[in-house]
């Protein structure tokens, strides 16, 4: 009767081990979609949301919940541009977009039309680090202008580029960058999400 049990236990951790085995050599067919949002909003605006510059007290830095309520008034915030990839986990996703604008120019009694360039590009590498963890190193790097107010004075022209890698829990967005000229602040916006 030892015997068979001791037969029973060594198949049994046989079986286990193979199971294991197994489990690490399937690969992992599951995806990550990955979010980008480029979010410019008023710094008074985001005053007035309850952050407070230069704190020292994480409630008072700026949040997600900041920027909705500066979104909340378009007169405080938009979203420039956004991107979205969608790839098998330990892949690289690449996404970009390139749009061409003309500006009018009065000159003497004739217009002339003159080519500005927006775009986007958002390239990233997603690995899971822990479980609902998703590590991710991206290059977002974006192009985008605003026409002046002055007649013929060249549109005001905004380009960012954010890279680095961080690791963020899925499904919740987060603010991975950030910068600011004047009363114009830009924050970069990520969130994954893991997909079968």
């Amino acid at each position: 009767m030892k015997k068979f049990l001791i037969v029973l236990s060594v198949l049994a951790l046989c079986s286990i081990t193979f199971a294991e085995e197994q489990k690490k050599e399937e690969p992992d067919y599951r995806s990550v979609i990955v979010d980008a949002w480029l979010v410019q909003v008023s710094a008074d605006a985001l005053y007035e949301s309850g952050v407070k510059p230069l704190s020292e007290k994480n409630e008072d830095n700026v949040s997600i919940m900041n920027l909705l309520w500066c979104l909340s008034d378009p007169n405080n915030g938009e979203v420039i541009v956004s991107a979205r990839t969608r790839t098998s986990l330990n892949e690289r996703g690449k996404t970009s977009l390139r749009k061409k604008d003309y500006v009018k120019r009065a000159s003497g009694d004739s217009f002339q039309f003159t080519p500005y360039e927006k775009n986007v590009k958002f390239e990233n590498y997603c690995r899971i680090s822990q479980p609902e963890r998703i590590t991710i190193e991206y290059d977002f790097k974006s192009v985008t202008f605003e026409e002046a107010e002055t007649v013929n004075a060249p549109p005001d022209i905004t380009e960012v580029h954010f890279n680095n890698i961080t690791t963020v829990a899925a499904d919740k967005p987060v603010i991975i960058a950030q910068t600011q000229t004047g009363d114009a602040m830009l924050f970069l916006v990520l969130r994954a999400e893991i997909v079968e």
